[in-house]
């Protein structure tokens, strides 16, 4: 199976931005990788909503800056089972998944996935203040650089994704899930890119990548044992 890292928190908390820069470091090390987000297949989703004018029951609403809100929570469920459906049909071993999404509650949302499919997980939760979020989503989306930097309205980011979820990742998800504590991560991110990034650097040489090379050491030595085993 693949390493798959859960990258969590608000949006404007900086999970894009990590999994852009680890994608960038992973490369750097020759090895393979996914990026998988339910902002994209939200957005796909949404698209086709916005193009049907017969549509009965509407789970988005347009907003400004090619952006959209979501109305009917019920689509963030659907979203997170097709994400897991993905992931599973694109599985490699020694292959990095990055899976990017922000909840209110993670305690609940989580419980979409399966339990075999969270076990050899990592989850890297990204904390910034609300109204730092806020400002952040507001000037990405005013002069987008990436394909990242879409819009979100105020009112979703102080209402729906106003709680504070850090508590739960801190103390009780890796109970949970019957996860090693030392697989879930919380990282500030209320000061300067720079520095931001010498944290996620810092994770990812520790933790991720000898996690991504013992993976490939168990594929190579799986592989040769079949060689082995055809040429008996």
């Amino acid at each position: 199976m693949s390493v798959k890292l859960f990258l969590l928190g608000r949006p404007g908390s900086g999970k894009s931005m990590a999994a852009r820069y680890m994608l960038k470091l992973a490369s750097r090390k020759g090895l393979a990788t996914g990026r998988i987000n339910d902002y994209s297949i939200l957005y796909q989703w949404f698209q086709v909503e916005r193009h049907r004018s017969n549509v009965e029951h509407r789970y988005f609403q347009e907003r400004e800056r090619d952006g959209f809100d979501v109305i009917d929570f019920s689509v963030l469920r659907l979203a997170l089972e097709e994400i897991q459906k993905r992931i599973i049909r694109n599985s490699s071993p020694g292959k990095l998944i990055f899976i990017e999404f922000a909840r209110d509650n993670y305690s609940e949302v989580l419980q979409v996935f399966d339990r075999d499919f969270l076990r050899d997980a990592y989850f890297l939760f990204l904390d910034a203040p609300v109204p730092l979020c806020v400002e952040r989503v507001y000037k990405r989306s005013l002069h987008p650089k990436t394909v990242d930097d879409h819009f979100v309205s105020k009112e979703i980011i102080e209402g729906y994704y106003g709680m504070d979820c850090r508590s739960y990742i801190e103390t009780k998800l890796a109970s949970e899930y019957l996860l090693d504590e030392t697989k879930v991560r919380v990282i500030d991110n209320n000061g300067t890119v720079d520095d931001f990034l010498l944290k996620i650097r810092r994770i990812f040489d520790e933790e991720y990548l000898p996690e991504l090379q013992k993976a490939e050491l168990r594929q190579i030595r799986s592989i040769n044992k079949g060689v082995s085993f055809m040429c008996s």
